[in-house]
């Protein structure tokens, strides 16, 4: 697996067509801060725009996956040119991972709070390790969910249930979080990555812009009327019928073999 150490706070390393981002602060439990933000959006374009990449799983290092904000950080003085530059990245970055064209899995290894937990929301696919837990306590140090989480935690878990877990800050293990739809599946630790790049192998057999598209109706259909949900859903499949791999699909299936995309 080759590795890749041009940013600060995170690790990047690949296996093929899948890249794998490692949080990587383990002295204080990859807490996020404003370095930690900033190249994240750099490896988020980089990566996007890079056609050898075909998916991306996210993790961390050591113990945590990510312990929420680094609040040593957030004890500087808030000058005008440091609230405008929040408010700035805290908009961008929940975009990026929203908007990433390419399947997005988290691989959550260990402790997971607040924003580590909403971190994680934007990502198409949420594996755990049995250990791991995920606790939204923004209400207990005085703040509200960030990172598009009061988007995205109402949407995957209904109101009802994501009132309940900001309101109260309560902490769940990999079970309980997998038993209310916040997680896609629980495996043992040492098979986290292993199962997290199963998963993504498995996209690697869909064409990339029919995985693209697919994610975009998706998020269209869940926040637009009927309409336009299926309006979108004709101008996408349009867009795939008029590829190489769509037509290298029909091939193969009249072959009876498995098909070979090449992106086009």
């Amino acid at each position: 697996m080759a590795s890749d150490g041009a940013y600060e706070t995170l690790l990047l390393s690949r296996q093929q067509s899948i890249a794998t981002i490692t949080l990587n602060r383990p002295r204080v439990l990859n807490a996020l801060c404003r370095q930690m933000i900033l190249d994240l959006i750099a490896v988020l374009d980089r990566l996007a725009e890079d056609a050898d990449t075909r998916a991306v799983i996210l993790t961390g290092a050591g113990r945590a996956f990510c312990a929420g904000l680094d609040l040593a950080e957030q004890r500087q003085p808030m000058t005008p040119e440091r609230i405008a530059e929040s408010r700035e990245l805290a908009t961008v970055a929940p975009l990026k991972f929203m908007r990433f064209p390419k399947p997005l899995i988290a691989a959550i290894n260990g402790i997971a709070v607040g924003a580590g937990v909403d971190m994680t929301l934007p990502c198409d696919i949420r594996i755990a390790a049995e250990g791991a837990t995920l606790g939204l306590t923004f209400t207990r140090v005085g703040l509200i969910p960030e990172f598009g989480g009061t988007y995205m935690l109402p949407r995957i878990l209904g109101l009802g249930k994501a009132l309940e877990l900001v309101l109260t800050g309560r902490t769940l293990n990999a079970a309980q979080a997998a038993e209310i739809g916040l997680l896609n599946k629980v495996v043992p630790a040492d098979q986290l990555l292993e199962q997290a790049c199963e998963m993504a192998r498995m996209t690697l057999k869909a064409p990339p812009l029919a995985l693209q598209l697919s994610k975009q109706a998706l998020h269209c259909g869940i926040n637009s009327g009927f309409v336009e949900a299926t309006q979108f859903e004709v101008l996408s499949e349009i867009a795939c019928m008029n590829t190489s791999d769509f037509k290298e699909a029909l091939q193969a299936f009249a072959e009876k073999r498995e098909p070979k995309f090449t992106g086009r």
